[in-house]
């Protein structure tokens, strides 16, 4: 989970950087984050809640998956940059 110590206007920093991942990837881009599900919190840390991370993906491509059954305070997103049809 690379975003949870992002500290100014930490979604907006989060978009940049996964927007810019997408750009400059030729297949796919996969990231982790702490969930805001997760029952466990620790003060100063960034929580990414599922639902704006299932936005982030589909602004950029269709072909997005996010993942929450592997770990309680976790998630990870997969954007494809290929297109069903």
């Amino acid at each position: 989970g690379i975003f949870y110590l992002l500290r100014e206007d930490p979604e907006a920093r989060m978009r940049e950087l996964v927007e810019r991942m997408y750009v400059l990837a030729s297949e796919a881009v996969a990231f982790t984050a702490i969930s805001a599900w997760s029952a466990e919190r620790e003060p100063g840390e960034f929580y990414v809640d599922p639902g704006a991370a299932l936005a982030l993906g589909r602004s950029l491509t269709k072909a997005v998956v996010v993942r929450h059954d592997y770990h309680p305070g976790d998630l990870t997103v997969y954007l494809y940059k290929r297109e069903w049809r």
